[in-house]
């Protein structure tokens, strides 16, 4: 690759690249397009070869970087007088006119998450961090689609790439209104035994602040997945010593469902976790030996989310399910069958097949404990549910849970295989799952 005398950046790049194409009029899908748009260009005095502009627009593989002279042409064709003048405009661009008040425009909101996307590209953290700060108000508005929308292509390179987490996890953890907002929708189940676990206690933790207005709900939620994550480690001990000091502060007695709701919303995540961790501290500390302290604790969770959507009672039933499973005590999922299929079935008639929600995939997982009680408690299951329906959507529409997602649904079709290959097949698939996330808890369940 040759050594660069110039500055550049991936997004400034490809924003000549589309004014060019723009300008040209031309759509570039191969090199068939490359060659079109290098007859254009030549036509207003400017001559770059259609190999080159395939190399340029990726229909030609290569791993060098432009040269100069290319982009001061193509500059030139739209207009600039150099490559270093539309270097400079397109960095201005970010640094002050996107970053700080363009999102705010319903109809920019497409190229300023292509915007957002280059610059996580880029490593260009300064920028994403001044917008960030500037547009907090926005933030504290978490059910529009913008928010989503601008978290979301945040996430998915906090999941994938290590720099980012490192540089923005902190800083988003640091800002009360960013971490309610980010955490709200967002937790890397898939991370959480490979770095989120260590970012929970090193950075969250320590920011929370005992005046901020969501403090319990926070501290209650860090907790619990934490125990999650001490769980699917096989890390006893660390369960019981953040189980401890979880339930001294927060007696689950008192811990009812009204007393998750902040500002007139139901904190589902927090509560589903916390009874959940609750379950699983009270049986591996011994506090739990007698069935009917289990038995009682499920009638008040039921009694609680009598109330609720379909879809959130699924959210808190994978929670507490997954946990008695974890206690050794199938028989208390299977008697809420009549439960079970009335979620299922209320959800099925609402889910758009399309697109799956955070809610719909926990609705897998209560799937999976609930047929996998069934199968230890013997019990013949339906080969007809419908659940697989939602088990056969392509898996490129969890990608927020694709492990963890792609291990529940694929031992779901090892339960429901007779044939021993596919069935085999199946377990295998889900096996693999687990090892990459490193689950241990999930490992454990290979064989079904």
């Amino acid at each position: 690759m040759p050594r660069t005398n110039y500055k550049y950046s991936s997004f400034a790049i490809q924003s000549l690249l589309k004014k060019v194409a723009n300008e040209a009029d031309v759509q570039i899908q191969n090199i068939a397009d490359c060659n079109i748009l290098s007859s254009i260009i030549a036509k207003s005095g400017y001559f770059v070869s259609d190999s080159t502009l395939g190399r340029l627009y990726c229909v030609i593989s290569t791993s060098s970087v432009p040269s100069k002279y290319t982009l001061d042409i193509l500059s030139q064709y739209i207009g600039e007088k150099s490559w270093d003048s539309f270097f400079s405009k397109t960095t201005n661009l970010i640094d002050e006119t996107n970053i700080k008040s363009s999102i705010k425009k319903d109809n920019a909101i497409e190229s300023e998450l292509t915007l957002l996307k280059f610059c996580l590209h880029d490593y260009a953290f300064n920028p994403i961090v001044n917008y960030l700060s500037n547009n907090l108000e926005l933030f504290e508005q978490t059910h529009t689609y913008k928010t989503y929308a601008i978290l979301n292509v945040i996430d998915e390179s906090i999941r994938n790439n290590e720099n980012v987490r490192s540089e923005l996890l902190p800083f988003i953890s640091a800002n009360e209104i960013l971490r309610n907002a980010y955490f709200k929708y967002f937790m890397n189940i898939d991370g959480l035994n490979l770095y989120y676990t260590k970012f929970l206690e090193n950075h969250y933790l320590k920011r929370l602040n005992p005046k901020e207005s969501n403090y319990k709900n926070n501290l209650i939620w860090a907790y619990s997945v934490l125990i999650t994550s001490f769980l699917y480690a096989n890390n006893k001990a660390k369960i019981l010593q953040i189980g401890y000091d979880l339930f001294k502060k927060f007696n689950p007695d008192n811990e009812l469902i009204e007393n998750f709701i902040v500002n007139g919303e139901i904190q589902f995540y927090p509560y589903a976790r916390y009874h959940f961790s609750h379950i699983v501290y009270l049986f591996f500390s011994g506090k739990g030996k007698n069935k009917k302290v289990y038995e009682n604790k499920l009638e008040i969770i039921c009694n609680n989310i009598a109330k609720l959507d379909s879809k959130l009672k699924a959210v808190v039933l994978a929670q507490v399910f997954e946990a008695l499973i974890v206690a050794k005590l199938p028989e208390l999922i299977v008697s809420l069958s009549k439960l079970f299929s009335e979620i299922v079935s209320d959800i099925m008639c609402q889910k758009d097949k399309t697109r799956i929600h955070n809610e719909e995939e926990s609705l897998i997982q209560m799937s999976y404990y609930y047929f996998l009680a069934c199968k230890i408690c013997n019990i013949h299951i339906q080969e007809n549910t419908p659940i697989l329906d939602v088990v056969n959507i392509p898996i490129s529409n969890h990608l927020q849970y694709f492990h963890t997602y792609s291990f529940y649904s694929k031992s779901i079709q090892a339960i429901f295989q007779e044939t021993p290959e596919k069935k085999e097949k199946y377990l295998k698939e889900a096996y693999n799952h687990a090892i990459l996330v490193k689950n241990k808890f999930f490992i454990k369940q290979g064989g079904l």
